[in-house]
C-alpha cells in the first residue's frame, strides 16, 4: 500500500511538472550571405576566401509560463549528389524569457563552409536540392522540466541578387587557386617578418574585394519559407535533454583583449 501511494505521487508530481509548459515561438527569421572577404585564421594558420552566414531570429514566449535556461542553436543542411551535408554552428545561451515577454532577435553565425556548398546549393535550378536551416530551442520551466520546439525553413535567392551570389561564388572559387603563390609567401614570412606580412596580407584582402565589385552590397538576404510539416514541440526526458546538451558549443573569447594579436606583435617590435 506504501509502495503504491509513493508511486502514485511520484507520478502526480511528475504530471504536474510536466504540465507546466512554456512554448516559445521563432518570428521574423532572416538569413544573409556577408560579403566575401580573406580571412586568416592563426591557430590553423589557414587563409581562405569565405563569406560568412548570419541567420537571426526573434524568440517570444507565448505562454504565461517563464522559460528558463533557454539553448538555441542552428544547423544549415545542404544536399549534395543525394548526400546531405550539415553545416552546425555556436549554441546561445538565453538565462530567461518570463510570459507573454519576447527576447531581442539571436543572431547566429556559420563560418566554416570553405568549399562554398551554400552557395552551390542556392545556384542549382532543381528546388529539390534548395538548402534548409533548421533552428531549435531546448528550454525547461521552474520545476524542471524539459522541452523541445524547433522549426525548418527552405533557403531561396531572390531573383534580383542572382548575378551577385553567382560573381561573389566564382571569386571565391578562382582567387584561391589565383593567389596561390601570395598565399605561399604569407606562410612562409608570418613568423619571420611581421610588416611583411601584413602588407601582402592587406594587398591581398583590398585585391580580392576590389575584384567583387558592386562595393555598396555588403550582404544578400536570402528568403526563408518555413516548412510548416517540420515544426516540432515536444516534452524531453531527462536523459533527452542532457542528450541535446552534450551536442552544444558555446562561443568564448580566445584572447581577453580586442585587438588583433598580429598587429599587436608589430605595434610591439616598432616600439621597441
Amino acid at each position: 500500500m506504501i509502495e503504491n501511494n509513493s508511486l502514485q505521487l511520484k507520478e502526480m508530481q511528475e504530471e504536474y511538472r510536466l504540465s507546466i509548459q512554456p512554448l516559445l515561438e521563432f518570428q521574423n527569421a532572416e538569413f544573409c550571405l556577408n560579403r566575401p572577404r580573406f580571412f586568416y585564421s592563426p591557430p590553423e594558420d589557414e587563409y581562405a576566401f569565405l563569406s560568412i552566414y548570419r541567420f537571426k531570429t526573434g524568440l517570444k514566449n507565448i505562454s504565461q509560463v517563464p522559460a528558463i535556461c533557454i539553448d538555441v542553436t542552428a544547423i544549415l543542411y545542404v544536399f549534395r549528389d543525394n548526400d546531405r551535408k550539415a553545416l552546425k554552428t555556436i549554441t546561445r545561451r538565453i538565462s530567461a524569457i518570463s510570459g507573454n515577454d519576447e527576447k531581442a532577435a539571436v543572431e547566429i553565425m556559420f563560418s566554416g563552409d570553405s568549399i562554398h556548398l551554400l552557395y552551390e546549393a542556392l545556384r542549382e535550378n532543381s528546388t529539390k536540392y534548395l538548402p534548409q536551416i533548421t533552428v531549435m530551442a531546448t528550454y525547461k520551466n521552474a520545476c524542471g522540466g524539459c522541452f523541445l520546439c524547433e522549426k525548418t525553413f527552405i533557403l531561396m535567392l531572390s531573383e534580383e541578387d542572382e548575378a551577385t551570389a553567382r560573381a561573389w561564388h566564382t571569386a571565391m572559387s578562382s582567387e584561391k587557386i589565383r593567389a596561390k603563390e601570395v598565399i605561399r609567401e604569407l606562410q612562409l614570412t608570418r613568423e619571420t617578418d611581421d610588416t611583411r606580412w601584413e602588407c601582402l596580407f592587406e594587398s591581398e584582402k583590398s585585391s580580392f574585394d576590389e575584384g567583387l565589385g558592386n562595393p555598396e552590397v555588403a550582404e544578400l538576404n536570402l528568403n526563408c519559407r518555413e516548412i510548416a510539416e517540420k515544426y516540432n514541440f515536444k516534452v524531453l526526458s531527462k536523459e533527452e535533454y542532457e542528450k541535446y546538451s552534450e551536442d552544444y558549443h558555446y562561443g568564448h573569447f580566445i584572447y581577453k583583449q580586442s585587438h588583433c594579436p598580429v598587429k599587436k606583435q608589430i605595434e610591439n617590435k616598432a616600439a621597441i
